[in-house]
Order: C-alpha cells, then sequence, then structure tokens
C-alpha cells in the first residue's frame, strides 16, 4: 500500500539530517525506478495490535506501509524484523509491503527465549535461543551476516543453575559480541499481569566473545567498594569503551567508562538529584561523553535528560521535563544534538544538548533509513 506520510517537508528535513556523514547515495535512475532509500518508522501508541511499519521514499515522501503487530522492532539491511504478538515467530517487514516469517531465527516458545542485536553498521545480526527445562538452560549465541544468511554458532553454554544469555552488542566486523549471563530469562510476568522489564535494560555479569578463538572474558564491573550492579550499561560503536551507570549509596547517579584491553578508566562525579531511576545509557562514538535519562514517580511521572563529560569528569541536568519517557537513540548534528525515540510510543525527538532545546520531530518512533 502506497500513499502519502502526513510528514511536513521540514520535518523530513530534519529527519535527514540526523546522519552525521556518510548517508548512502540516492539512485540515479529513470522516473520508473524504484525508490533505493528509505526512511523507516514505527507507529505505537500503545496498542501493539496496530502497530505499523512505515518505509518513506526520502526524495518523494510517498510512503509503504506494513502490519507489524508485536515487539523488538529492529532495523537490519533489508527491513525491519519484529517478533510477531501472539505467535512468537519471528517476521521481516520489507519496502515492498510485505512481512514474511524471517527464517534464519527461530520462534519462541513458553520453553524457548529467543533474542537478538543488531550492530551499528547494521553488518552483523547475533542472536541466542535459550531453552528451558526447570532449572537447566541452554543457551546458543549465532552470529550472521546483516541479511541474518550464513549463521554460525559462536556460542554454546548450558547451565544447571538457571543461568542463561542475552546478547548485548554485535560488532559490524563480526569479530566480538557482549554478551551478559542471566537468571531471569524466563521471569514469569508481574503480578498485575504486565510482562517483567526488558532484563537488557540492567546487567550485571557481561562478557565479551572473541569469536575467531571461541573464547570469552569479563566485561569490567565496578569495584568491590561501590554499590553493585544490576546496572545499565553501554559501549562504543567501535567496541573499544565498555560504561555502566550506576547509583552510589545516597542515590546519587554516575558513569565509569573503561577502555577495553587498556589499563584505563575514568568516571564522572556523582549526580545528587531528586530522581529515583536512571535509564537509557549511550555513550558517544568516541567514548568521551554520555547520556541518559532519570525518572520519579509513580503516576505522575517526571523525565529528565543527564550529559556527562568523561574527559572533564562532570555531568549536569540538560533537560528536566522531557516529554515523556525518552531514550538517546544516537548522536547527531556533529555530536552536538541527540535523536531520542520514545519508550512508550511517544514519537522522535531531536534534543540539543547546549540548552536542552527538544523538539519533536515525527509523532512517530524513527528507525533509521536503508538503502
Amino acid at each position: 500500500m502506497r500513499r502519502p506520510l502526513l510528514i511536513t517537508a521540514v520535518l523530513l528535513i530534519l529527519l535527514l539530517s540526523f546522519a552525521s556523514s556518510g548517508q548512502p547515495a540516492r539512485g540515479q535512475g529513470d522516473g520508473d525506478s524504484p525508490p533505493t532509500v528509505y526512511d523507516v518508522f514505527l507507529t505505537d501508541d500503545g496498542d501493539a495490535a496496530a502497530q505499523q511499519v512505515l518505509f518513506v521514499d526520502a526524495r518523494t515522501g510517498l510512503s509503504v506501509v506494513v502490519a507489524a503487530p508485536g515487539s523488538d522492532h529492529t532495523l537490519i539491511k533489508q527491513g525491519v524484523i519484529y517478533r510477531e504478538a501472539g505467535t512468537g515467530f519471528v517476521r521481516i517487514a520489507t519496502p515492498d509491503g510485505r512481512a514474511d516469517i524471517f527464517a534464519p531465527i527461530p520462534p519462541g516458545q513458553p520453553n524457548v527465549r529467543v533474542d537478538w542485536v543488531v550492530s551499528p553498521g547494521r553488518e552483523r545480526l547475533a542472536w541466542t535461543v535459550t531453552v528451558s527445562d526447570g532449572p537447566n538452560l541452554v543457551s546458543d549465541l549465532y552470529i550472521a551476516p546483516g541479511d541474518g544468511s550464513g549463521a554460525q554458532l559462536a556460542l554454546h553454554a548450558t547451565s544447571t543453575q538457571g543461568i542463561g544469555v542475552l546478547p548485548l552488542a554485535v560488532g559490524d566486523a563480526g569479530d566480538w559480541v557482549d554478551y551478559a549471563r542471566r537468571a531471569d530469562l524466563f521471569a514469569p510476568p508481574s503480578e498485575d499481569g504486565s510482562a517483567p522489564p526488558s532484563p537488557r535494560s540492567a546487567v550485571d555479569e557481561a562478557l565479551r566473545l572473541d569469536v575467531a578463538a571461541g573464547a570469552s572474558a569479563p566485561l569490567p564491573e565496578l569495584p568491590a567498594t561501590a554499590p553493585g550492579c544490576p546496572c545499565p550499561v553501554a559501549v562504543t560503536p567501535d567496541g573499544a569503551r565498555f560504561a555502566r551507570l550506576w547509583a552510589d549509596e545516597d542515590g546519587a547517579f554516575a558513569v565509569t567508562v573503561w577502555e577495553i584491553g587498556a589499563d584505563f578508566s575514568a568516571q564522572v562525579e556523582p549526580l545528587a538529584t531528586d530522581y529515583e531511576r536512571a535509564a537509557g545509557l549511550l555513550l558517544s562514538p568516541d567514548g568521551e561523553r554520555a547520556v541518559y535519562t532519570l525518572a520519579r514517580g509513580q503516576t505522575r511521572l517526571r523525565y529528565a535528560l543527564v550529559v556527562a563529560n568523561l574527559l572533564t569528569g562532570e555531568q549536569r541536568l540538560v533537560n528536566d521535563r522531557l516529554d515523556g519517557d525518552l531514550r538517546a537513540a544516537a548522536f547527531v548534528a556533529g555530536g552536538e544534538a541527540l535523536l531520542m525515540t520514545g519508550a512508550l510510543g511517544e514519537g522522535t525527538y531531536k534534543v540539543w544538548l547546549a540548552d536542552g532545546v527538544a523538539v519533536q520531530v515525527s509523532p512517530h518512533t524513527y528507525l533509521g533509513h536503508i538503502g
């Protein structure tokens, strides 16, 4: 189905300016040639059954709309993969209007959990299949090119204590995969019937797999004198730096970053606020800055954005009135702004780090562009 998308030309120009460099060139064919570059959005108004993926021709503004009800919508090289609501099947929505089974990744079942991550440049895809038999868990981690073809088994792990494997990040070259060992992968829904929080939102034991060597090494942990995790983690796109977001015994939030394979670490001074929770940690590509969001309240929620300078050790509140539960998706505009998307379908925002000004550029969630 092809129809005009209700995004003004101004908003579309803002979205196209998000990429800092290296955006693929558009096709030079005649007017009958299909578009070669799409900006991809997810509509999400809280109703999973009504979700749609929008492939917007970056040149004409026309869109292809694909019904994609489910969760974990992730942009890969050919389209958007997602976990289909009600079935557990993994499907892929593509710009030709189809939503087919994505064969490389098997469906989830009551005793089978499936999780995936894609590399920053969408050159690699990694996923885990964890099978539960009571306290006995078997986890297999696979890695494949960005289209899912030619998958190889990179890690096989077993546990008699209910501990499974969860992928965290994968490098574009496919030479490393970060993962966590978790004991709550099959946690039941909460008492109110809602699903438990994603285990990826907070991590304790994290490791890096050297794919060629088939060996894993622990990623850095906080000193024994510091409050423990689970806590949010992040890694730079090149895998060179790894960070943890944690709270001290007084509830002040801080970030520590380590250079992987080197004797280097940096930490910002804890920031004391009246906020109770922190999430959404993101490192800048050079690993010198970190951003995260804060939340407080139970019914009337308030959200704030923090930027931490890991070179000076300082951090500050950039915006204490975010329009919802926004999470940083990427540094844009030469690192002077953030692309933020709503965790609960609040849309897509551009937030300037100098003054915290936030501008909604789309009512939908921007997933990226493909060509």
